[in-house]
């Protein structure tokens, strides 16, 4: 066997981070505060919240905001493809480039920076991006079309693939990854049949790898707002509600911390993890 002492152990440079929250609350505004280069993979719709205090110039964005389904017709909704195919190669095209520490290669023929931070940036919608395009490539609109016989195996392919991805960007030792996610309340349903919630909010990624992503990644944090203070914070600690929260080998981190955008003054990032390298 081979092994290194505790006391010799060089822990890893950079940073692994699930950062969750409800809409709006200030996830990408937190993630694009990481060092750059950085690349974007830009998952959900609309605007991109790029944090103030970071060079737009050192970001690269690569957008996937085209609709993974089409309206049909009498209200029914075709899977897509092509955006689907597109993102699992650049997916695998940036992690080439991370693992060979060579540049981003475009296709115009240019070329970006080997990233020091890459960015999954709403996981929750790649997610069901996989399914639409997995239905596209079997000729399917909708999960209920497959046969009973293949559809567990379809939800348990589909989450392994979605596993593999996180576990891939995960596994980066030279640069810095953030996955940002939405929350949603957990339910359970009671002897009588009916549903209720339990109290607990889970990241919104999908089925078992809700909590292995959790577990994957170095650091969970929730992005939040506090209305008493009026400041914009990241809860650090697990509680009743968010028990998956937390940060190793941090351990005199405060439970909350004030991430709210001061001109001059350290970004989000750094009042986690210390200074930018």
């Amino acid at each position: 066997m081979q092994g290194t002492k505790a006391s010799e152990w060089i822990t890893q440079e950079f940073e692994t981070v699930l950062v969750v929250a409800k809409p709006k609350l200030g996830k990408t505004t937190f993630a694009t505060s990481a060092p750059t280069p950085m690349v974007v993979v830009a998952c959900d719709l609309g605007k991109l919240s790029i944090y103030p205090g970071t060079k737009r110039e050192e970001i690269l964005v690569l957008p996937y905001q085209d609709l993974t389904r089409e309206m049909g017709d009498l209200g029914t909704s075709n899977p897509k493809r092509d955006i689907f195919t597109k993102l699992m190669r650049d997916l695998s095209d940036i992690a080439r480039a991370i693992k060979l520490g060579e540049p981003l290669k475009m296709e115009d023929g240019t070329e970006f920076p080997t990233p020091k931070t890459v960015v999954l940036d709403g996981f929750t919608r790649l997610n069901s991006m996989m399914v639409d395009g997995k239905l596209a490539l079997s000729n399917k609109q909708y999960t209920e079309d497959l046969d009973k016989s293949i559809r567990f195996n379809f939800w348990g392919k589909r989450a392994t693939d979605i596993y593999t991805v996180i576990q891939q960007y995960a596994s980066f030792k030279a640069c810095n990854v953030v996955i940002t996610s939405w929350v949603y309340a957990e339910t359970k349903t009671g002897p009588d049949g009916s549903s209720f919630e339990t109290g607990r909010w889970l990241p919104d990624i999908g089925g078992k790898n809700n909590l292995r992503t959790a577990g994957v990644v170095a650091n969970s944090i929730l992005c939040d707002y506090d209305h008493i203070k009026k400041q914009y914070v990241v809860r650090t600690k697990p509680d009743s509600r968010y028990d998956w929260l937390g940060l190793r080998d941090k351990f005199d981190l405060a439970a909350e911390i004030d991430v709210t955008y001061v001109k001059g003054q350290p970004g989000p990032w750094e009042r986690l993890f210390g200074k930018v390298k």
